[in-house]
């Protein structure tokens, strides 16, 4: 199995038809060999607690692990995560680049974890100066990088798996990796942003006062450093130049991830390797007024999900909302390896085989111990202090007019999405249940 995880990819790739400008033609091919997932969404839209529970199968809201600062292993040090149960299941386990978002060496016979080398000093335009203000502009920041590709994060973890597929093995593999970006800072070579030119890309749509309508809670989970970002970006003119780096970022990961599946192809085990390829979360970029991911909303939330493999066919589209928990238990179906019991998912592999097939399991997100639900047509979100936010995508896929409190006609469909939430959350083991994005 080859497992590859994406750092901040949001749906703007080509496969799932987001934006008009990316250029994702290695991850669009994958998705056409295989299931694509249209509708796939995070656990939750922070690194640390989606990362956790798609590795140990369990929900934030059971688990107690909310925030990016907490450990899994130190509340938990005999979980057994998704790579350890194919480990105890005879697999020789590999792991490589970003996938736990504080390193767990235990789940992999092998585990190879590159630096991130600080390449700031070396963008070849520094024309940033309006975001000194920030404390945090060493990781809002985005630019060309004048460097060699062997001294880029994402390089040195291709080079590591390339090396793994050339290995003969006496048994199954289980190959995680993990790729950075698009993470920010959005630093990558500098012939990634030349298609991308500022004046000509195609900006996402933003509604004036987008947050007028929305619940104080929501707003402070955005926080001031995302609102603070918002006014520099605005009154300084720089939001087509971020767009586009965020643009540059995901072609600089798409290059990566064809290097990885051409590595693949090249290998031995070409024919019978499962492929899957995910995102922990999504990330907005100017929509609401914010700049990052640590929100309820769609642009936060929903991501790529691709299985292929052999038994899987071609070309597959499945538009039932799901999210990342049901993983682990899908990739044991998929393996025919022993079922795990106590897991908060449930195999996808109904939904691989027949798309169209009936699936009564609701695509829960939290934040916090705010809750949000996915519909085929409705977000509904409530969160932990009772307020509530409802968007119609039937009518308003931009998530702009919050129906929560537009009558008794929603009311009915409040209470039905309302029912499918967890009544029971895990107090946070160690961190606020509402987590600041500026802690994150």
């Amino acid at each position: 199995m080859l497992f590859i995880a994406v750092d901040d990819l949001n749906n703007w790739a080509g496969c799932l038809g987001g934006h008009p400008d990316a250029r994702t033609p290695n991850l669009d091919r994958l998705a056409k060999r295989g299931t694509l997932f249209t509708a796939a969404h995070c656990p939750s839209p922070l690194c640390a607690a989606s990362r956790t529970a798609v590795f140990t199968g369990l929900e934030a809201y059971t688990s107690g692990i909310y925030a990016n600062q907490e450990d899994f292993r130190e509340y938990y040090p005999e979980m057994e995560t998704l790579p350890q149960r194919f480990r105890a299941e005879g697999y020789h386990t590999m792991g490589v680049g970003k996938l736990f978002h504080i390193p767990d060496p235990g789940s992999f016979d092998e585990h190879v974890q590159h630096g991130q080398a600080n390449l700031r000093h070396k963008r070849s335009d520094d024309s940033w100066g309006f975001l000194r203000p920030l404390h945090h502009r060493d990781m809002f920041n985005w630019g060309p990088l004048d460097v060699r590709p062997s001294q880029m994060f994402d390089v040195k973890v291709v080079r590591s798996v390339e090396e793994f597929l050339t290995r003969d093995y006496d048994r199954p593999f289980f190959l995680a990796a993990g790729l950075f970006q698009p993470h920010l800072p959005w630093f990558v070579p500098a012939e990634y942003f030349e298609p991308f030119p500022p004046e000509e890309i195609t900006m996402p749509l933003v509604k004036p006062n987008d947050l007028r309508d929305v619940p104080r809670l929501a707003r402070w989970t955005v926080g001031a450093l995302s609102r603070r970002v918002n006014q520099l970006v605005i009154r300084n003119n720089q939001a087509r130049k971020a767009v586009a780096s965020y643009l540059a970022a995901m072609a600089y990961m798409d290059d990566n991830l064809g290097k990885i599946l051409r590595a693949l192809r090249n290998s031995a085990y070409a024919d019978d390797t499962l492929v899957v390829l995910w995102s922990d979360h999504g990330h907005l970029l100017g929509e609401k007024d914010h700049w990052g991911k640590h929100a309820l909303w769609e642009q936060a939330t929903q991501v790529p999900l691709v299985v292929k493999g052999p038994g899987i066919a071609e070309g597959v589209r499945c538009a039932v909302p799901v999210t990342l928990i049901h993983l682990y238990p899908t990739l044991l179906d998929l393996c025919g390896l022993t079922p795990k019991t106590g897991l908060d998912g449930r195999s996808l592999v109904p939904l691989i085989r027949h798309p169209d097939a009936a699936w009564d399991v609701p695509a829960i997100m939290n934040y916090g111990q705010s809750l949000s639900v996915r519909s085929d047509r409705w977000r509904y979100t409530r969160y932990s202090d009772g307020a509530e936010e409802l968007y119609d995508h039937q009518h308003d896929p931009h998530e702009w007019d919050n129906m929560a409190a537009a009558g008794p006609l929603y009311n009915e469909v409040k209470t039905r999405l309302a029912a499918t939430l967890p009544t029971r959350l895990h107090p946070a083991v160690s961190h606020p249940t509402d987590p600041l994005p500026d802690d994150a």
